[in-house]
């Protein structure tokens, strides 16, 4: 038996059959790499001062301060940090603050600590290894700044004032 194809469907079917290939969808295809480096990195968003408030001109003892300081910083996840501070503005073998207003300066020597029982001293460069150290986690972190006016000290009355640097090694 023979099948029979109208003659409007067999010239439609001719003309489908007789379009050239290029017709049809073509496609090319390549890959785009994305990328980021992310660094590690720390800022510092704050610094409160250390006040040692009114100490008596005659004390023996040695004297904490009334107020302690801080740092607070930001440092990149996984970011190992060091806190130093520098010797101050008015160096000598120690860390000491000088008269505001006396003719003949005087200095009254003090250090930093990371500790509430003040033993871990805040290491000046080229120590930026030594405690306080930590990680960065992403979010700020917080340092208290101790200090202590060493013993047998016997200023002559006066304000006494230092800057210090802190620097934050990473």
């Amino acid at each position: 038996m023979r099948t029979r194809i109208p003659l409007a469907a067999a010239g439609m079917l001719a003309c489908l059959a007789a379009q050239p290939a290029s017709a049809q969808s073509q496609t090319a295809e390549a890959t785009m790499y994305i990328t980021a480096r992310v660094v590690k990195s720390c800022a510092i968003e704050s610094v409160s001062g250390l006040a040692f408030g009114d100490i008596e001109g005659t004390a023996q003892a040695a004297q904490n301060e009334a107020i302690p300081g801080a740092i607070s910083f930001r440092c990149s996840s996984g970011t190992s940090w060091a806190l130093t501070a520098d010797s101050g503005s008015n160096p000598g073998a120690t860390r000491r603050m000088v008269s505001q207003a006396l003719a003949t300066p005087e200095y009254l020597g003090y250090d930093l600590f990371s500790d509430p029982a003040r033993t871990i001293a805040i290491s000046t460069p080229p120590g930026s290894g030594g405690p306080p150290n930590g990680q960065g986690t992403g979010a700020t972190q917080t340092v208290q700044i101790y200090g202590k006016i060493f013993a047998g000290t016997k200023p002559t009355p006066d304000n006494y004032l230092d800057d210090v640097i802190l620097t934050i090694h990473y």
